[in-house]
């Protein structure tokens, strides 16, 4: 246990003043003329030192919420069956696509987040990547967190218009996410990456080689491509209901296609499946596919820190507040003690 503000066990100087002021206000009753009092600290002096303790108490345990006691913290460790999963989202331009309605980065979003809602068991992290990979929760079970920070993505949480953070670096990203599961990965199967993105790669690193790396540390790989095969304009709709389009420097209206083929070679280098993600039964099958999936223990631990002791030493203060004044009025009136 330790304090926050140990300062104010200062006060305790002023304890044995508090003492002797109580004690001189018995003695004087004592030497007074009421025999009966007399009589009752020759007979029951353990009355009086009850009363001394008791006010005591009060005044130490005061102090002692002042300096706000708190439990040190301490480590939990927890044991629960599953495998650790980061999830790979794209939030480059490309997925404001609406060929998936709304869109594709808000079906993907909504693809995450029906996904959290089910598991209990698996360990889960996130990367978001444009022309760059991002890092935006490490392994956790706080899939409340995970939620809100999934709800927060859009197509601005990379700042896009600065040089080197537009395209789509989907072989970093893979990357990036593969660094999450440690140096080295030695349990094949235990450790899986799920990518959602439109699939076309055009910057950074060639997404097959990223997979052939992850491959032969033994983590799988599954890939889902989130909008139409035919591809679609690359538009949004305003408020007014009116298509903005996107251009190219060349002035012509850029087109979001899926890349399936490199997406399925990235799931069959990797021992993992490629789905399509046009609707909701595919987000279904992919869901049972992972619950499928042969579960390790996975040993964590977590810490607790300044847990406040205060909740425990109210209710003694309390009784002692009210039954002190009681039991010293009993007393007084029992035995007629002169009240100085």
């Amino acid at each position: 246990m330790s304090f926050e503000a140990p300062l104010f066990f200062l006060l305790l100087l002023f304890l044995p003043f508090l003492i002797l002021s109580e004690m001189r206000t018995w003695s004087i009753g004592q030497r007074g003329l009421d025999p009966l009092f007399t009589k009752m600290c020759i007979r029951k002096p353990w009355t009086i030192v009850l009363i001394l303790i008791g006010k005591s108490t009060v005044f130490i345990l005061f102090i002692l919420l002042l300096a706000r006691p708190v439990l040190e913290e301490f480590q939990i460790e927890e044991k629960k069956n599953g495998i650790d999963i980061v999830f790979v989202l794209d939030i480059s331009r490309s997925m404001l696509a609406e060929d998936i309605t709304p869109n594709r980065i808000e079906k993907a979003k909504t693809t995450l987040s029906n996904f959290l809602e089910e598991e209990r068991q698996d360990r889960i992290g996130l990367v978001i990547f444009a022309g760059k990979p991002f890092i935006t929760s490490p392994l956790s079970y706080e899939y409340g967190a995970l939620s809100q920070i999934i709800d927060g993505f859009s197509v601005d949480s990379i700042l896009q218009d600065i040089p080197g953070l537009s395209g789509t670096a989907f072989g970093e990203a893979l990357l990036i996410a593969g660094d999450m599961f440690g140096t080295g990965v030695s349990n094949s199967g235990s450790h899986m990456i799920i990518a959602l993105t439109d699939g076309r790669a055009n910057i950074g690193i060639d997404p097959i080689i990223s997979a052939k790396h992850l491959a032969e540390r033994g983590v799988r790989v599954d890939v889902i491509g989130i909008g139409s095969v035919s591809g679609t304009l690359l538009y949004t709709t305003n408020d007014a209901w009116e298509k903005e389009y996107f251009y190219d420097d060349a002035g012509n209206i850029l087109t979001a296609d899926l890349d399936e083929t490199m997406m399925q070679s990235i799931a069959d280098i990797t021992g993992g499946k490629y789905w399509n993600g046009a609707d909701n039964a595919t987000f279904d099958a992919i869901f049972r596919e992972i619950q499928s999936l042969t579960r390790r223990p996975i040993v964590t631990e977590r810490i607790v820190h300044h847990q406040s002791l205060d909740a425990f030493f109210y209710p003694i203060l309390f009784v002692l507040v009210l039954g002190i004044p009681i039991f010293e009025y009993w007393i007084i009136r029992k035995y007629r003690v002169p009240i100085v």
